[in-house]
């Protein structure tokens, strides 16, 4: 699995969870039939995520939710630093509903965590297992915001 894929599947794993599966397809065509398609089975309300479904989707890897998610290839770098890695698709839309995270969007942190270097992506993904809720690092349009998403218990 490339680096960049794994650092950028971490960021909005804290948005959605999915079910397990095999890394990266590049369409939505291919994604897998059982993984959910529906925010109903991972939010009862929305913007948020379910405990349960986030704790099945860190069991089960990043494999399930990259399939629901495409990166661009490189990250992005000012004068030769780490920003962050840039969103190139999210699908299915329905997957993404009341998810304030778009195409385009440069995603930096994880929980405060940085997700530069695979094992950074590592520690912040199996953090997310006992986190009250995810906070998401992002630039839009050239402005850094905070996403958050509260985990229902």
């Amino acid at each position: 699995m490339r680096p960049h894929v794994l650092l950028l599947g971490l960021t909005v794993l804290a948005t959605v969870a999915a079910c397990g599966g095999e890394p990266s397809p590049k369409s939505a065509d291919s994604a897998p039939k059982s993984a959910p398609t529906t925010t109903a089975a991972i939010r009862s309300k929305p913007g948020t995520v379910r405990r349960s479904a986030l704790q099945e989707t860190i069991a089960g890897g990043l494999g399930g939710f990259l399939q629901h998610v495409e990166f661009s290839d490189e990250p992005v770098m000012r004068q030769g630093q780490f920003v962050g890695f840039r969103v190139a698709r999210l699908y299915p839309e329905d997957y993404w509903t009341g998810v304030d995270l778009r195409a385009g969007d440069v995603v930096s942190k994880v929980n405060g965590m940085p997700i530069e270097r695979p094992e950074q992506a590592l520690v912040a993904f199996r953090s997310l297992a006992g986190a009250k809720e995810i906070l998401v690092d992002v630039e839009r349009d050239g402005q850094k915001r905070q996403l958050r998403v509260p985990i229902e218990e």
